[in-house]
This record gives structure tokens, C-alpha cells and sequence, in this order.
């Protein structure tokens, strides 16, 4: 009865706004938007030939749709979009920079090829509780609750700003009311808990549409989109390009202004915001104020969408 009802409601939004393009991952949640939807496009980005999410997303591909892009990133490229993704979201927040480049690089895709609307996979993890860190809590049920409330209460989608930026219509199914409906009636139990000795997000969605995408997609471990495209490397290449002395006389200079920088790529990212943009002038917030940067923050999330910081105090 649960796996009918959130099959249906699912389906139900994939169908609501008819679009015939994915951005595909080849995670859980792009990969079942593909399997209902068959759409005529699919967008798969990695940085480099052997990012993970490339092995998946050419065999759901195969299996649902008829004509795959693949967009292959260089170096260059990557620091390209990164420039591209502070611009358009006014951020030097290394996380949301990172897991941001997959999405933009594939939205340039689409606009380039005139698609006016994609699918993507976003709310999944937040409705049904797919990140990592929830699985600590298995063994505490009232702290998982708290914690999977929180985070659907909290939860932005920086896709949406980047699809502007582009031109292009961001589709999420599992952000539909129908969907998250459904999922606020599913036990705690059935979102985070145990298969094969080891514990799991998204329980509900691997069980339900197992027979649809067989064990080798529903049972693939959670990655952040910077992971699975191998865009988390671009970390690395960015730290070696900067010397020691450099970082620690530029890092004084940020602190100056009030910005507390905490890596090498950290700085690389606030020199390319502050080229374009402006720090606000700090002023008394109504909740946190983000040590980092001065930033205003919810007393909610604690995290700073300008900085990164996490916790902000």
C-alpha cells in the first residue's frame, strides 16, 4: 500500500509539467525520474573520464532514454563555471560552489541545445532523508525526526537560481506537495534503516522501485553531486596553485574586511565574489550572525549561504 502511494504520487508529478530532458546522475532520484518520465534528452556531466556518475547514468540511459549528452569537463572548464556559479548565486561558500558546477555545466547544455525545461532529482534527499549524516541518528528515532524536520523546513535548491541564469525551467518532481504529503505520513523507520548490515538512506525509494531499477542503482552509495561528477579534485588543483605566503598575507587582507578565510580554496573563491560584488555592511540580525563573514543566518540551519560557515558561532 505505501510503495503504491508513493509510486503513484511521484508518477503523478513527473507527469504534471511535461518536459522531454534530465539531468541525470545516475543517482536514485534522477535515475527514477527517468525511468518514468523516458525522456527524449538526458545531461550527464563529470569532470574528467572516469567520474563515477558516468558509469551510471550511460546505463540507466540505455535502459530509458533516447539520446544521451554527455559533457566532458576540463580543468579550464571547471574554473570557468566556477566564476560562472559565484556570479549567479553571490557566494563563496566552497560546498555549494562545488556541488553548483554540475548542475550549471548542464543547464549550458541545455540552453545550447534550445531545451527550455529539465527534471532534476532535487528534494530527494531532504524529503526522504538521503544524506549521510541522518544515518548516525538509526538508533535514535526522536533525534532522526528533529533532524529530517529541520531539513525540510530549511532546504533551498541554488539549481532553481542557476536555471534562471539560464534561461532554463527546473523541473523537480519530488518537491511536488503530492510527493512531500505522501512522505511526511512514512515511519521514520522506512527513510533511514538497515539492509545487508549497513545502514541507509532513502530506505522507502530503494525498496519501492527496486524492481523498475534493479539492485545495482538502488543500492548505490549516497554521493554529493561533487563527488559523483569528480568535481571535489578541483579543490586540490586550486590549493597548489597558491603559496603559503600568498595565502597567509591575502587571508590577513580578508580579515580585514571582516572575513575570516579558512583554506586556500577558500580565498580563491572570495577573490572571484569580491571582484563582482560588494560585502554587505554588517548590521544587528534578528537571529545569528555568521562569524565568519557577518552574514545574517537562521537560528534554524546555523549555516551561512554567503561563507559556508557551519556552525556560524
Amino acid at each position: 500500500m505505501l510503495c503504491r502511494r508513493l509510486k503513484d504520487s511521484i508518477r503523478t508529478s513527473v507527469w504534471d509539467e511535461v518536459c522531454d530532458t534530465v539531468l541525470l546522475s545516475g543517482g536514485l532520484d534522477s535515475t527514477i525520474i527517468t525511468a518514468i518520465r523516458k525522456p527524449d534528452y538526458s545531461i550527464t556531466i563529470g569532470y574528467g573520464s572516469e567520474a563515477p556518475d558516468l558509469k551510471y547514468a550511460n546505463e540507466t540511459a540505455l535502459k530509458f532514454v533516447k539520446k544521451k549528452i554527455t559533457r566532458i569537463l576540463s580543468t579550464q572548464e571547471v574554473l570557468g563555471l566556477i566564476e560562472k556559479v559565484i556570479g549567479a548565486l553571490k557566494t563563496f561558500d566552497p560546498i555549494t560552489i562545488r556541488n553548483s558546477v554540475v548542475p550549471y555545466a548542464a543547464l549550458e547544455v541545455a540552453n545550447s541545445n534550445g531545451f527550455e525545461c529539465v527534471y532534476t532529482g532535487d528534494g530527494g534527499d531532504e524529503i526522504f532523508a538521503g544524506y549521510n549524516f541522518l544515518q548516525r541518528y538509526v538508533d535514535s528515532p526522536f533525534r532522526l525526526d528533529g533532524e529530517i524536520s529541520r531539513l525540510r523546513a530549511i532546504m533551498t535548491f541554488p539549481t532553481f537560481s542557476l536555471g534562471e541564469s539560464q534561461n532554463v525551467k527546473i523541473i523537480a518532481p519530488f518537491l511536488n506537495e503530492k510527493v512531500v504529503r505522501v512522505a511526511e505520513l512514512i515511519p521514520i523507520s522506512d527513510l533511514v534503516g538497515f539492509y545487508r548490515n549497513e545502514v541507509w538512506g532513502k530506505m522507502v525509494l530503494r525498496q519501492c522501485f527496486r524492481d523498475e531499477l534493479g539492485d545495482e542503482i538502488c543500492w548505490r552509495k549516497k554521493q554529493a553531486q561533487e563527488e559523483g561528477a569528480g568535481v571535489t579534485r578541483i579543490r586540490e588543483i586550486i590549493e597548489n596553485s597558491c603559496n603559503d605566503f600568498s595565502f597567509v598575507e591575502e587571508a590577513r587582507m580578508a580579515k580585514g574586511k571582516g572575513v575570516a578565510i579558512r583554506s586556500k580554496e577558500h580565498l580563491y573563491y572570495f577573490k572571484c565574489f569580491i571582484r563582482n560584488f560588494s560585502l554587505k555592511e554588517r548590521c544587528d540580525c534578528p537571529e545569528l550572525t555568521c562569524s565568519g563573514c557577518g552574514n545574517c543566518v537562521s537560528f534554524l540551519s546555523n549555516y551561512c549561504k554567503l561563507c559556508g560557515q557551519f556552525p556560524v558561532t
